[in-house]
C-alpha cells in the first residue's frame, strides 16, 4: 500500500504493460492499420514502427520525414499513411506496386483521418490542411488549406476533430489556443462556412474531444490549459457552454479523451479518470457535484485511446498500456496482476474536488465567414 498526496491509501498496482523496443525513442503512440490490438509508434527522429496484436514488431521504417523531426501524429486511410511533425506532413501510399510519398513542407500539430475520407492537419495561423487521397492520380496529390479569408478574423488552429452526421455534414471543432474554441461547418456552394467561437477572456484552449459520436454527434468537451473543461451538447445550436473549473495547483493540461461516458484528463503531472462525467453532462445532470476522480502520478508526453479499449501513454523512455476497464474501476480496485514487464509501482490515489466550480460561458454570435479552401498540389518525393 502507498499513501498519495491529497489522496487515500489504494492498491499500488494497476494492470499495465510497459512497451520498450530496441533503438526506438518513443514520441507518439496509437492504433495501427491492422486489426484492433495492432499499434503504431512514432519516434523522436522521424521514424515509424508497427506491431501486431502480440506486440511483436511487424515493420519499422527509416526516417520518413525530410526534417528528421519528432512524429507528433499518425493517421490511416485505406492504403495511405499520414505522419506529421513540426516541420512537415508526409503522405505515404502503400499497398501493391511501388510505394509513393508526398511531403507538405509546413509543420503541423498533429494529423487525423475523417469519416468523409480526408486527412486533416492543423497548422496554426496557416489554417487546416485537407488532403483527399481519393483524388490521387498521375503522381500528384491534391490538397487544400482551410482558412478564413478575412485577415482580421485570426485563428490559430492547434487541435482539430471532425464531427459528422449524415443530415448535417461535417463540423470541424478546433482548439485554437488564445483564439478560443472554434467550430467550422462544411462550406456551402458560395464557399461560406458558419463559424462559431467560444472565446472567454484569458482562456488558452489546448485540446478538444467528442463526447459520444454515435448518439450525440455534435457534443464536445474543450480543454483549457488551466485544466478547465468546457462542455457543449450541440456545437451547432448551443448558445451557452457549461464549464468545469478544476483547482489543480501547479498542473498544466495536455489532453482530454472521452470514451464510453468517461473523461480522461492528462496533465504535466497526472492522468485523471472522471468516471461517468461525460454521461452525466449529456443526461443534464450537474457536472460540478461530488467529483472525486482517480488519478495516476506520471509525467507523460501524450496519450491515445485505441480500438482494443486500451490507453497508450507515451512516457520519456517507453509506452505504458492500460486496459480501459481497469482505469474506470473504483480507485480502491486498482490492484492487478504484476505487469508483464515488471515496471514496478505507480503512485495512485483519489482526489477530492469538492471545491470545483461550475459556470456558463456564452458563445460569440453566429457568423458567416468566408472560409476558403486554397488549392495546393503535392508532388511525389
Amino acid at each position: 500500500m502507498r499513501t498519495c498526496e491529497n489522496g487515500r491509501q489504494v492498491g499500488s498496482r494497476l494492470l499495465k504493460e510497459e512497451i520498450k523496443l530496441p533503438d526506438f525513442d518513443f514520441y507518439w503512440a496509437g492504433d495501427g492499420p491492422g486489426s484492433p490490438g495492432s499499434y503504431s509508434f512514432g519516434s523522436g527522429d522521424g521514424r515509424l514502427l508497427f506491431t501486431g496484436n502480440d506486440l511483436a514488431e511487424v515493420y519499422r521504417t527509416d526516417q520518413v520525414v525530410p526534417s528528421g523531426e519528432a512524429i507528433n501524429g499518425v493517421a490511416f486511410l485505406r492504403d495511405w499513411i499520414a505522419a506529421s511533425t513540426r516541420g512537415e506532413v508526409a503522405f505515404i501510399k502503400t499497398g501493391q506496386g511501388s510505394a509513393k510519398q508526398f511531403d507538405y513542407e509546413s509543420g503541423a500539430h498533429h494529423v487525423i483521418s475523417t469519416k468523409r475520407g480526408d486527412f486533416l492537419a492543423p497548422m496554426g495561423v496557416r489554417g487546416i490542411l485537407r488532403v483527399s487521397p481519393g483524388e490521387f492520380s498521375a503522381g500528384r496529390l491534391d490538397a487544400t488549406m482551410i482558412t478564413p479569408t478575412d485577415t482580421d478574423y485570426h485563428v490559430y488552429f492547434y487541435q482539430v476533430i471532425s464531427l459528422f452526421h449524415p443530415d448535417h455534414g461535417e463540423i470541424l471543432a478546433c482548439a485554437a489556443r488564445r483564439d478560443g474554441f472554434v467550430m467550422l461547418s462544411t462550406p456551402d456552394e458560395t464557399g461560406c462556412s458558419r463559424v462559431r467561437r467560444l472565446r472567454p477572456q484569458a482562456y488558452d484552449f489546448v485540446d478538444v474531444s467528442a463526447l459520444d459520436p454515435d448518439h450525440h454527434p455534435f457534443a464536445v468537451a474543450a480543454l483549457g490549459i488551466d485544466c478547465s473543461i468546457h462542455f457543449l451538447r450541440d456545437v451547432l445550436e448551443d448558445q451557452i457552454a457549461e464549464t468545469l473549473h478544476l483547482k489543480l495547483p501547479g498542473e498544466r493540461a495536455y489532453q482530454i479523451l472521452c470514451v464510453e461516458g468517461h473523461i480522461l484528463l492528462l496533465t504535466n503531472r497526472r492522468l485523471y479518470v472522471f468516471k461517468d462525467l461525460a454521461a452525466r453532462f449529456l443526461q443534464g445532470r450537474p457536472i460540478s457535484e461530488n467529483l472525486s476522480p482517480s488519478y495516476l502520478e506520471l509525467e507523460a508526453v501524450e496519450a491515445s485511446l485505441t480500438r482494443d479499449r486500451s490507453l497508450l501513454v507515451v512516457m520519456p523512455e517507453s509506452v505504458f498500456r492500460f486496459e480501459l476497464d481497469s482505469l474506470i474501476a473504483p480507485a480502491g480496485e486498482w490492484v492487478s496482476e504484476p505487469a508483464r514487464s515488471g515496471v514496478g509501482n505507480l503512485i495512485l490515489g483519489s482526489y477530492d474536488l469538492g471545491s470545483a466550480v461550475g459556470s456558463q460561458e456564452s458563445l460569440d454570435p453566429d457568423a458567416s465567414v468566408l472560409v476558403s479552401e486554397i488549392p495546393s498540389e503535392l508532388a511525389a518525393a
